[in-house]
């Protein structure tokens, strides 16, 4: 089974879920760092958890959230983890709107 790794920030999660419902109908299943965070983990942690144990990451991003400083942390983290080989492919990234 193909595994994706979404990020993503609060304002987006409509569009997340819509976006998972679509994927998972298609047999993808999806793993989101902000819905399986859980108090007192490490969100560094957890995305680099995501991305390695994912065949694909990707960020979805609106015209809210592209400007925040996490999006340039979990994208260079993902390439660390990729040239590494430790990591999942990069998608593109979504606009939501």
């Amino acid at each position: 089974m193909v595994r994706v790794f979404i990020s993503y920030s609060h304002t987006d999660c409509g569009f997340v879920d819509r976006l998972t419902t679509e994927l998972k109908q298609h047999g993808i299943e999806v793993w989101h760092d902000a819905k399986e965070i859980v108090v007192g983990d490490s969100i560094t942690a957890r995305v680099e958890q995501g991305i390695s144990k994912s065949d694909f990451f990707s960020l979805v991003l609106s015209r809210k959230s592209s400007h925040r400083p996490w999006v340039l942390r979990e994208y260079q983290t993902a390439l660390h983890l990729q040239l590494s080989n430790n990591g999942a492919d990069l998608l593109p990234i979504i606009r939501s709107t």
